[in-house]
């Protein structure tokens, strides 16, 4: 008890003098549960002992949480959020006091498992809170399990593979002992059917009906290596209708050990046991004699075939087969190439594609048990290329190793990673490409490994005729595209370019490079592309070319590596790599190997200005970092700017208005935002010395971002006009779409929402199609579902929110990505969906936390306090608005919108807590804010609000007036949310004077506006207040 009663006065002290909201939350609830429970009279023993459990629960946490004030950066608003919910259901059930003596049994007997409900949820929350707080341990040890793990299940491995190859020596010498000349039972020697099959349906149905059909029928299947010929013929071959029709009667041979036409019939004559010399003759014979259908399947026939010395032999043995009326051949070949000799049915197959992605994930997920949600194994399965054997292969090393390992993994080591220790074409990826590699046909033609070399940093694909002029225009480019097709090194996509498969494409580069002096034509052909493309001054005048090079912008990502690669890469090369950025769309993974490539070779030749651009250029592109981080590397490139020769070189200053810039936007990022400005200006004055106004117009769009958030509108208003009037002067479009898209969101901040919509509007035509996957775009996006919410179009914000979410992801720009999360998150709960918008703005809210972004996790805090209003939850929600208004202190937000909006819902709890002077207080202080920062919705909503206060206190006059102000700001603009509040709170004062019909007509009017505005809880509290009056004769 001496421990309670410490807890007990420790809790007193938090409650009455803790600054920080979660602390004293907590405490003030424990503290009135324990209260209560002293002073209870029924089930004495269950309520004092969940009250004890209660005190020293919150005790532990609050010491916890004094002892770090960051509480939300340490992920544990989630588990707070659900204490102070457990603990508020708590205290009802404390509190609740029965009126009678039967209710009083009645409530005896439910309070016992009312109780015992409580001690669960209550047990549950002290697992979630140790659960976080323990998170970085649990981290470190998975990783030093998995090392281990990975070492057990190699040695694992090993030891069974030792087992499974001494029982396949047995198994192979009982075999030989045992020989038979029965030709029913050398059938047995089909391998069973591929117990991991997805995709490949359209095929195999087509394979199965040829031959199933009355007639004979011959099939090639084709395709590169590892691509899963094999295993789609045996597939087949154990398809319930084939096995119906053929029976026994279906041969396995393997032709991979066959070097000619001797071989392969050896192979023949070994799957039937025969003895006599002429192998053709008796096989017919034998065959002829079953007076039954037969299907053969040739496996790998190209090992027999490939060589143009045997080739027209073992094509006289296909015929000789084929010529045996009830035998139907079935081939694998690798290549794209049919051996002649043979009618083969018709529609013949094309070569098999890679699977596609859904397939893919099926196979390595039955493999490996990979989670579905696993957010590395669809980039991890697209560096494969979705070739089976790559994902077979890739899969089993996922069975001891994530797949975030295994793609670092394959950075460094490519192919070679992929096999099982076994040097055979269906355990290494290598030797399968080997084997393609070492095709006759491929030596037939002199240019085609160099075409491969050059295809291979092609990774777009190309036409043939691009090839050509890629290629320098050399001779016989056209045969060897020819030879590399027929062996299935090179095929041609939908879009009619030349590919090379990524293992193929990978093993190439790695092993058999292109030499630079053959890379010069294609370094030339690739800058000269970028030259014509690239933007004059941000013009963009020729968007043909511009279309072009974004086609082809992995090829182009590729070739510049590969120059930069070089011994002493020509300078053009590192500035042209850093002028790529407004290209690159969401090729976020070449841009990033891309500025790592200019890095290392501007320090191999001691270019400081390209080293310096290259940390400018990276700066914001990893979203992860510490301000202080990024503004110490900043400082240090402008270090390195100013040791120059010479400083007034157009290009130095550039360079150096980019990193002012970007150093002023660090300083945005804490709140700073005055010395932001400064900075931006400084680095505007330079962009003007050297005459680039698309850098001018750049970072005026900045200044009116920064002073949009900061409230101050009519400077927003200016600089955005500044930039528009600098892209009209200078022809620039993307800067005129940047910014139009702010003069968008500053209306937006503004409810004039029509001019919104007309500005966003000009910002998408601007970028439509050539940069519709660009960042800016994406920006745009973002805006125009923030006016669909306030439009209360919520279906339409869902959907643009998510169409944002799905850009920023592909483009690795994580904080834009939380943010539209954390919006998309709060149109979920305006929908109702509080459990799943809870979870969406959870996710937002670590993320800021990771990033130290106050400002917005106290926006996320707001919008869990919605949540959790919508709840009822009152205590839980004011904790979260609490904390909110603590993040908008650090980071200098006090007074701005945001603030605004955290002050009015602080309203809401006090009115439900019945504190009508306080609630008035908070509505006026947000309605203030709301008029000086020129953001008439929340004005109208803070209007609405003091209406109803003043309602309550009798003052319905004043009450009116606020209500009709209010509803000629919101009818203006269109805001069906906003409408249907006011009509609310109209409808009220009409049913205080008794005027009902008045009182049915705006509750008819507020619940067409609540269906308008896609807000369910909304809508039913109209419907109900509706039947209501009918109920009792009230309504008009």
């Amino acid at each position: 008890m001496s421990e309670i009663a410490t807890a007990l006065r420790g809790l007193k002290a938090i409650a009455d003098l803790s600054p920080l909201p979660y602390p004293k939350s907590l405490a003030s609830l424990s503290l009135l549960i324990h209260q209560a429970a002293s002073d209870s009279k029924r089930n004495a023993t269950d309520i004092k002992r969940l009250a004890s459990r209660v005190i020293e629960v919150t005790w532990a946490v609050v010491s916890v949480i004094n002892d770090d004030p960051h509480t939300t950066g340490d992920g544990l608003v989630l588990p707070i959020g659900q204490l102070l919910r457990t603990l508020e259901e708590i205290s009802q059930v404390a509190t609740r006091k029965p009126s009678s003596r039967l209710s009083r049994i009645l409530n005896g007997v439910g309070d016992a498992g009312i109780v015992q409900r409580c001690e669960a949820d209550l047990e549950r929350c002290v697992s979630m809170f140790l659960m976080r707080m323990n998170s970085a341990n649990i981290k470190l040890t998975s990783q030093i399990s998995e090392k281990g793990s990975t070492f057990h299940d190699a040695f694992g491995d090993m030891i069974a593979r030792a087992y499974r190859d001494q029982a396949n020596l047995i198994h192979s010498n009982d075999r030989k002992l045992t020989g038979t000349s029965d030709i029913q039972d050398r059938s047995q020697s089909l391998p069973p059917a591929p117990q991991i099959f997805f995709g490949r349906g359209l095929t195999v149905g087509s394979v199965v009906a040829q031959l199933c059909q009355p007639r004979q029928a011959h099939v090639a299947i084709l395709g590169a290596g590892g691509i899963g010929k094999t295993t789609v013929a045996l597939t087949v071959l154990h398809h319930p209708e084939v096995v119906s029709k053929f029976g026994k009667n279906r041969y396995f041979v393997s032709c991979e050990s066959a070097l000619d036409s001797i071989g392969l019939l050896a192979a023949l004559a070994e799957l039937l046991s025969l003895q006599s010399k002429d192998v053709l003759t008796e096989l017919s014979r034998l065959f002829r004699s079953l007076d039954e259908p037969i299907v053969v399947l040739l496996d790998n026939l190209e090992t027999p075939w490939e060589q143009f010395s045997h080739r027209q032999a073992v094509e006289d043995v296909l015929s000789t087969l084929v010529a045996i009326p009830n035998l139907n051949l079935l081939v694998t070949l690798r290549g794209a190439e049919r051996p002649n000799g043979v009618v083969w049915t018709r529609p013949c197959l094309l070569p098999l594609d890679k699977l596609d992605l859904e397939d893919s994930r099926n196979v390595f997920r039955a493999i490996s048990d990979t989670p579905a949600d696993d957010p590395h194994l669809d980039s991890l399965l697209d560096v494969l290329d979705h070739v089976p054997l790559a994902v077979t292969l890739m899969a089993n090393l996922a069975q001891s190793c994530s797949c975030a390992v295994l793609h670092t993994r394959w950075q460094e080591e490519k192919t070679a990673m992929l096999t099982r220790g076994i040097q055979s074409r269906i355990s290494s990826v290598d030797v399968s490409i080997q084997l393609s590699l070492s095709s006759e046909r491929l030596k037939s033609s002199p240019q085609a490994i160099p075409v491969l070399q050059g295809l291979s940093l092609l990774p777009d694909g190309v036409s043939e005729s691009e090839l050509l002029s890629i290629m320098g225009h050399r001779p016989r480019i056209s045969s060897a595209v020819s030879c590399l097709r027929q062996v299935a090194l090179v095929y041609v996509d939908a879009s009619d370019r030349l590919r090379i498969l990524s293992p193929i494409r990978e093993y190439v580069l790695l092993n058999i490079p292109l030499d630079y002096s053959d890379f010069t034509s294609i370094q030339s052909y690739f800058l000269d592309l970028i030259r014509t493309a690239q933007a004059r001054d941000g013009r963009f005048d020729d968007r043909e070319q511009v279309s072009k090079l974004k086609s082809q912008i992995g090829n182009v990502c590729s070739v510049l590596r590969y120059a930069l690669e070089a011994e002493n890469p020509i300078r053009e090369v590192l500035a042209t790599s850093l002028k790529l950025p407004v290209f690159l769309g969401t090729a976020v993974d070449s841009e990033q190997a891309l500025v790592a490539s200019v890095s290392a070779a501007a320090r191999r030749i001691g270019d400081k200005k390209s080293e310096a651009d290259c940390i400018v250029y990276a700066y914001g592109r990893r979203a992860d970092r510490k301000v202080s981080q990024d503004l110490k590397e900043l400082e240090n490139a402008m270090s390195m700017y100013t040791q120059l020769q010479d400083l007034e070189d157009p290009d130095v200053l550039k360079s150096r208005a980019r990193c002012l810039a970007n150093i002023g936007d660090c300083h945005h990022r804490v709140g700073q935002r005055q010395k932001a400005i400064h900075l931006k200006r400084d680095a505007i004055r330079l962009y003007g010395q050297c005459s680039d106004y698309w850098g001018e117009g750049n970072e005026l769009v900045n200044i009116a971002r920064i002073y949009q958030i900061s409230g101050q509108i009519p400077q927003a208003v200016h600089s955005a006009q500044e930039a528009v009037a600098i892209a009209t002067t200078h022809s620039l479009p993307m800067i005129k779409a940047a910014a139009h898209s702010i003069l968008g969101a500053i209306y937006l901040a503004r409810s004039t929402l029509p001019k919104a919509a007309v500005c966003f509007e000009q910002a998408s035509r601007a970028m439509t199609p050539v940069f519709q996957d660009s960042a800016l775009y994406a920006n745009n996006l973002y805006h125009i579902g923030c006016l669909h919410l306030e439009k209360s179009q919520l279906q339409l914000a869902n959907k643009t929110f998510r169409d944002a979410c799905t850009l920023y992801a592909r483009q690795a720009r994580t904080g834009w990505l939380a943010s539209a999360t954390s919006l998309l998150g709060l149109v979920q709960v305006m929908q109702s969906n509080l459990d799943e918008g809870s979870a969406q703005i959870y996710v937002a809210l670590t993320k800021f936390a990771e990033f130290q972004w106050r400002s917005d996790q106290g926006q996320c805090l707001v919008f869990l306090a919605t949540a959790e209003l919508r709840r009822q939850n009152f205590a839980t929600a004011c904790s979260h608005l609490l904390e909110a208004r603590r993040c908008y202190r650090l980071a200098n937000d006090i007074g701005v919108k945001r603030d605004g909006e955290a002050l009015k819902l602080m309203g809401d709890v006090a009115m439900k807590s019945d504190d009508l002077m306080l609630g008035l207080r908070l509505y006026v202080t947000s309605c203030v804010v709301f008029w000086k920062t020129s953001y008439r919705l929340g004005m109208a909503d803070a209007l609405v609000k003091i209406g109803n206060v003043l309602g309550v206190l009798g003052e319905k006059s004043d009450a009116a007036a606020c209500c009709e102000t209010a509803m000629g700001i919101v009818e203006g603009i269109g805001a069906q949310r906003h409408i249907a509040e006011c009509l609310w709170t109209m409808a009220d004062i009409a049913l205080d004077k008794k005027d009902y019909a008045a009182a049915t007509r705006l509750l008819t009017q507020g619940l067409s506006a609540a269906e308008l505005a896609e807000d369910e809880a909304v809508r039913q509290d109209f419907e109900i207040k509706i039947l209501s009056l009918r109920a009792k004769g009230l309504a008009a």
